[in-house]
């Protein structure tokens, strides 16, 4: 009972810290341990949002002196597990309980790679479009979305499964890279294999 009431209060205070960093941080939200968080001015929290440990949270402004003004929302109801990266220089917007296995990584942007004669890390950063998880999706454990990606409203991405291309609403896609295998049918209100 007193160990309730002390995780109650630091789960509190942590709520009523993060109010005051992030660009909004809304009730009953909650981040455990995270690995990293950058820039939280431009990072958006909805309510009830769950973040399990271990996460990196990355609004990239600048790299290398190129200057970004980034968006990242995870919005009302989401739950997340361990390990998640997300990072964005554009926008990553991720939707109403949608529900995030472990070691998912999502980006809007990658690493420049056009010059052989310079490292990589020094190239700067690509931006590669917006990326939007729209509601009630699930993505399975280790899955990749690359840039410019729209996964559908109630959608679900297979395991390790890498998406390099949009995803319609109620779906089931799988593979690398990841491909529609089922979608629901509301004539016959179940989940329909495609041929």
């Amino acid at each position: 009972m007193v160990l309730n009431l002390l995780i109650k209060i630091r789960n509190r205070l942590l709520n009523y810290y993060n109010k005051t960093r992030f660009k909004y941080f809304g009730d009953n939200a909650l981040i455990l341990k995270p690995c990293l968080i950058s820039n939280p001015k431009y990072i958006e929290i909805g309510e009830g949002v769950f973040i399990r440990e271990y996460a990196r949270i990355e609004a990239v402004d600048d790299y290398r002196g190129k200057k970004f003004t980034p968006v990242l929302k995870i919005k009302k109801g989401t739950h997340i597990e361990q390990f998640f990266h997300v990072g964005a220089c554009e926008s990553v917007e991720i939707g109403e309980n949608v529900l995030i296995a472990g070691r998912v990584y999502i980006s809007d942007h990658n690493h420049e790679f056009r010059s052989i004669d310079k490292p990589i890390v020094e190239q700067g950063i690509e931006l590669g479009g917006k990326v939007v998880i729209e509601d009630n999706a699930w993505l399975g454990e280790g899955c990749v979305v690359l840039p410019g990606v729209t996964i559908g409203k109630g959608s679900v991405i297979g395991s390790n499964a890498v998406v390099t291309k949009n995803v319609p609403p109620y779906s089931v896609a799988v593979g690398i890279p990841a491909r529609v295998i089922r979608q629901y049918s509301p004539q016959t209100k179940s989940w329909e294999l495609l041929r």
